[in-house]
């Protein structure tokens, strides 16, 4: 099943005014969710540590121990990473056509509400 997302009704609005920005991080953590029929919502949202950077992700070929701000825009075509985090998965895309530009920082963690995992 396919379903179009927000950026492509933003693409198909703006044309070559719309830029697709990544975000990513190499360590730190992120967001997860558990069911718990208690919580608001009937979910939990926790911290969770993220993995070492999958073989051949963005993440792994960066590796910066500063923040970096690509442009991929002039390297359209050519061969680069075949994946990327999304929160704490890792999801196969080419990088360098999904997105215009990739912030990239060295370390990351949620929002102070969101509690760490016990």
């Amino acid at each position: 099943m396919r379903t179009r997302t927000a950026g492509n009704y933003l693409a198909a609005d703006f044309g070559t005014d719309y830029v697709v920005l990544g975000i990513t991080a190499g360590t730190g953590s992120t967001t997860d969710l558990r069911l718990d029929a208690k919580a608001n919502q009937g979910f939990e949202v926790f911290s969770r540590p993220l993995d070492e950077p999958a073989d051949g992700s963005v993440e792994q070929a960066v590796h910066a121990s500063a923040p970096v701000l690509l442009d991929f825009r002039s390297a359209q075509g050519i061969a680069g990473p075949s994946s990327i985090r999304h929160a704490y998965t890792t999801m196969r895309v080419d990088v360098l056509a999904a997105f215009d530009g990739l912030i990239y920082l060295p370390t990351m963690s949620p929002s102070s509400f969101v509690a760490p995992d016990h």
